[in-house]
């Protein structure tokens, strides 16, 4: 009867020994997968902000100096 419940036992814990990596993958992927996404959101940000700098610099304040005037 003991040696029944160990055997018992020991076939759980490799059973979950054995689903543990696909869990651990699991995670690992989903970890990779979100940085990758927060990579490539940022990298598609720069160009807009880059143009949004270069409209700033190139246009002029007149709705300021607009305003001066009256």
């Amino acid at each position: 009867m003991v040696a029944t419940r160990l055997i018992g036992r020991i076939c759980l814990l490799l059973l979950l020994i054995g689903a543990l990596p696909g869990c651990v993958a699991m995670a690992v992927t989903g970890a990779v997968v979100g940085t990758a996404t927060a990579i490539v959101i940022e990298v598609a940000e720069v160009p807009f902000e880059v143009a949004g700098a270069a409209y700033d610099l190139a246009t002029d304040d007149d709705d300021e100096d607009e305003d001066e005037d009256d």
